[in-house]
């Protein structure tokens, strides 16, 4: 079945010295692999430059159900994005948010309004100019992406309940027989972050920014019942200064 459909590039492999295995995510058959061929040759001096990390196109796929890793008749970009892959900043920021994505969604499962906010966050983040929001968006990328993936953080924060418990998903009274509670800063900062959008401008610093990271990563980890290994984590803990 010849089939057009919208991809979002999340993992790129090299298959041979002029082809790619390039792992997408589509609004029509949800997350598929294709062999990319004609890489490097002369005739297709530009075709590498399609497949970058979170590059939006829109591509043809011979799709079978039973094969998997489809074939692809032709792909082109549906949005082009102007700073993402030249900031280091952005860039940066698009690995880990490829790298999530593509550790945490299923095989095969589509979901258009899950396709919608991650191709409309991609489009965000690559027009920002204000260094703190970007600082900032994976942090809500995280907390806004979970709720596709069934484990919502529940914003019922008051002065009773003022200690985020990363295992219930929700604001707590302080429990001592917990391993798993924000302090009051990082709580009070998480309710802030779920109460935003991309766009809005929360001042924190480094160090805080990296705390709650890794908490978001446990957060992931206790939910989805599994350890993710993120190796774009180094990077972003490191990129933004105080």
């Amino acid at each position: 079945m010849l089939q057009k459909c919208k991809a979002i590039v999340l993992k790129i492999t090299k298959f041979s010295e002029n082809s790619l295995i390039v792992n997408c995510y589509t609004d029509v058959f949800g997350k598929i692999s294709f062999i990319a061929h004609g890489i490097h040759t002369q005739k297709s001096r530009n075709k590498a430059a399609l497949y970058q990390l979170l590059s939006l196109l829109e591509v043809e796929i011979y799709f079978k159900n039973t094969r998997e890793i489809q074939k692809i008749k032709e792909a082109k970009v549906s949005t082009p994005l102007i700073h993402l892959h030249f900031d280091i900043q952005k860039s940066s920021i698009a690995f880990f948010l490829a790298e999530i994505i593509f550790k945490t969604l299923r095989e095969h499962e589509n979901n258009p309004n899950l396709f919608h906010f991650i191709e409309s966050s991609i489009k965000t983040l690559d027009l920002l100019v204000d260094v703190q929001k970007t600082a900032n968006f994976h942090l809500n990328f995280l907390l806004q992406y979970a709720r596709f993936l069934g484990f919502s953080p529940l914003n019922n924060f008051s002065t009773e309940n003022c200690f985020f418990d990363l295992e219930a998903g929700k604001f707590m009274p302080q429990s001592k027989h917990s391993s798993y509670f924000l302090n009051s800063k990082q709580s009070f900062i998480l309710q802030k972050l779920l109460l935003q959008s991309y766009h809005f401008n929360l001042e924190i610093n480094r160090q805080q920014r990296t705390e709650l990271l890794e908490n978001l990563i446990l957060f992931y980890n206790l939910h989805l019942n599994t350890k993710l290994t993120i190796k774009s984590l180094s990077v972003l803990t490191q990129l933004f200064n105080d």
